[in-house]
């Protein structure tokens, strides 16, 4: 083992990479530093200062600790990071070579996936970003999380909390979860779905959506949360009467129709109790952006 020690300004600490691939250690004290670990299982300290620790591509499972700062990892298989609360604004970039699931560790807030892995967020505001074509499964989980599609056909699952939901290119499937949600789809054929796996409940909150294109785009309804809809599975609504277009918010109320549209402001009702007086235990769910010709050929029922 080797071990090789900055100073308190910011400089580049190198580890080995030989034949034999050491286990270092790598310790970069003060300033903003980069560590590299090279080959081995090395163990990498940033110190305090804004650090970058680089793991990836190479040999061996790293384990790196920022410390304190606004840290940035690049890693691998089998790298780990470690992280302390209330530590800086922190941020990994998961290369190519990383498949399967990958968690964000705790107290990381960014992240940036490049290869086919899917990402689990935690309970911070995470930024997650895809880049690349492929198609990627990203669960933002707990925090205000902002997800960003890539070229693929990706699905982002915003969770608990107000998220900022981007597909960008590609099919996507947009799912805001609890909270008050914003949602893109950017191009492709994208798939809008509100699923809480319960009945509905108004604090489910209401999502502005934005980027729909009427006759391309759907909204997915699944009939565990919109349990009063009789519709059969499939595109539109089998039982004509459960969807309505009106022009105003209180006519959303006093129509027999499950599923109301405001076409004056995008505004989306669940009319809980058809044909009784009040939306029973229904609200709006969301607002539809420059979408005033949505009609029912634009929504699927799911099981």
């Amino acid at each position: 083992m080797a071990i090789f020690t900055g100073t308190d300004a910011g400089e580049g600490v190198y580890g080995t990479w030989n034949p034999i691939n050491t286990d270092d250690v790598l310790y970069g004290l003060g300033g903003n530093d980069v560590l590299n670990g090279w080959g081995g299982n090395d163990t990498l300290y940033g110190g305090s200062g804004n650090d970058s620790l680089l793991a990836h591509n190479f040999s061996g499972a790293d384990i790196l600790y920022g410390e304190s700062g606004n840290d940035s990892y690049t890693i691998g298989v089998g790298d780990i990071v470690i992280e302390t609360v209330n530590n800086g604004i922190d941020s990994i970039d998961l290369w190519y070579e990383v498949s399967g699931v990958y968690t964000i560790p705790d107290n990381v807030e960014n992240l940036t996936v490049r290869g086919t892995a899917s990402i689990i967020g935690n309970n911070l505001n995470n930024t997650i970003t895809v880049v690349g074509n492929d198609n990627r499964s990203i669960d933002g989980r707990d925090g205000n999380d902002n997800l960003q599609g890539g070229g693929g056909a990706d699905t982002l699952i915003g969770g608990s909390g107000n998220d900022y939901i981007n597909g960008n290119n590609g099919n996507d499937v947009l799912i805001g979860g609890i909270g008050n949600d914003t949602l893109f789809g950017g191009g492709g054929t994208d798939l809008h779905v509100f699923d809480t796996a319960s009945a509905f409940s108004s604090s489910i909150g209401t999502d502005s959506i934005g980027g729909f294109t009427v006759g391309t785009d759907k909204i997915v309804l699944d009939k565990t949360t919109f349990n009063a809809l009789t519709s059969v599975t499939g595109s539109g609504f089998s039982v004509a009467s459960e969807f309505a277009r009106v022009t105003s918010d209180a006519a959303a109320s006093s129509v027999s129709a499950r599923i109301v549209f405001n076409s004056a402001n995008g505004k989306l009702f669940y009319n809980q109790n058809g044909i009784d007086v009040g939306l029973g235990s229904g609200a709006q769910f969301a607002t539809i952006s420059s979408a005033s010709s949505l009609s029912a050929a634009d929504f699927v029922i799911q099981a």
